[in-house]
């Protein structure tokens, strides 16, 4: 998708002032070109955007080195750190037409993680993927949810951020119990429980993932096993 102004500018590490100065010149001579959009309240897309022609981005990808992508690719990552939480991924933010703006960056994040961990990157990707996880539940992302938490997951428990990983892999469990992979569901509520433990506790994550083995077992018509357990969520 076409990048937003404040993606662009940091990837280029660039100050306010010499990176619009540097913007309008490449605009000036048409290598790169602003998107213009109708207001429309339901667009995904929102924000200054811009885009290069097809031929541009061949020329451009064919002298990327992988230089560049170390150097690029972490920025983005810190960038989208702040930019994901900001919008949505909690309760608070669910409804909000933020949340539509998150969806319409949705390939272009994609995009900055897998390049993250193309180039050595990896840890960087567990703190966007955390606050990234409720959002791509709630939205029905949950293809996304699995492909790039799991990596994520990995990344975490390499870095020992048990907690992050709990956190990542609680919304993948809601997504196997959405699909009534019930087994698979449990199971991964019994790891994230686990991380989830680890001294200091993160009580929060526990007491979240109690509520939603609950709530699976009640899709499963499992009311008195799952009677305890939400109501020790509860504590």
């Amino acid at each position: 998708r076409p990048a937003l102004e404040d993606a662009v500018q940091a990837a280029s590490g660039l100050d306010d002032h010499d990176f619009h100065e540097s913007l309008e010149a490449l605009l000036r001579l048409y290598l790169v070109k602003r998107l213009r959009m109708h207001e429309d309240k339901e667009s995904l897309l929102s924000g200054r955007r811009y885009f290069v022609h097809p031929f541009t981005r061949d020329y451009l990808e064919s002298r990327r080195t992988q230089d560049d992508e170390k150097m690029l690719y972490p920025r983005l990552a810190v960038f989208y750190r702040t930019y994901v939480p900001e919008r949505g991924g909690s309760p608070e933010k669910e409804g909000s037409a933020e949340v539509r703006e998150l969806n319409g960056e949705l390939d272009n994040i994609v995009g900055v993680l897998e390049g993250c961990w193309r180039s050595g990157a990896g840890p960087l990707t567990v703190p966007v993927m955390q606050s990234m996880a409720r959002w791509l539940f709630t939205e029905s992302h949950w293809d996304v949810l699995e492909r790039c938490g799991s990596r994520a997951v990995v990344e975490a428990e390499a870095a020992g951020d048990t907690h992050a990983a709990a956190r990542i892999l609680a919304e993948m469990g809601r997504t196997y119990a959405y699909r009534l992979e019930f087994d698979r569901a449990a199971l991964t509520f019994e790891r994230a429980t686990k991380l989830a433990r680890r001294k200091p506790a993160d009580r929060w994550a526990v007491a979240y993932l109690q509520h939603h083995l609950g709530e699976s077992l009640m899709r499963q018509k499992k009311y008195r096993e799952a009677r305890p357990i939400l109501q020790k969520s509860l504590d």
